[in-house]
């Protein structure tokens, strides 16, 4: 083989190795995926009842955060808790999902995880009998915060 022909097998060799390089059979598919970060309460469980002195039974006021941050994880804040006059200085609590008690005079926040529900329960440490006659209520703001 001469000089010229041997060029040109080269040149061609390395032509083929380099094309099928630049050319590689891949595909790729990408999507962007927003955060999700809320709280759901379905229309009855919005409202739930007192417990006084000691009761259990009382219903309790449910929601579900929605969140895909990292392992689901959010902060809830209980802001702006307001207790009508008849019981604002009698010691009342919110219990959630049957945890430590959480004073209404402060507000305060909770570790949640994705689609898990929590029970909110309301207390007094009172008995009804102590209580000025009349609406007896407590109410709450929940924000959410995903992580």
């Amino acid at each position: 083989m001469n000089l010229s022909k041997k060029t040109t097998a080269l040149s061609l060799l390395l032509t083929l190795i380099t094309s099928s390089a630049l050319h590689a059979n891949q595909l790729e598919f990408k999507s962007t995926v927003e955060p999700i970060c809320g709280i759901s309460i379905h229309n009855n469980d919005a409202q739930g009842e007192i417990n006084f002195a000691g009761e259990k039974n009382a219903q309790t006021a449910k929601f579900v955060v929605s969140s895909n941050s990292i392992n689901g994880a959010a902060k809830v804040k209980f802001g702006s808790i307001r207790a009508t006059q008849n019981i604002a200085h009698k010691n009342g609590y919110f219990k959630i999902n049957h945890g430590d008690k959480k004073a209404w005079t402060n507000d305060f926040e909770v570790d949640v995880k994705n689609g898990e529900t929590q029970e909110v329960s309301a207390h007094i440490p009172s008995a009804k009998k102590d209580i000025t006659a009349g609406q007896a209520r407590v109410t709450t703001t929940i924000t959410v915060a995903c992580q």
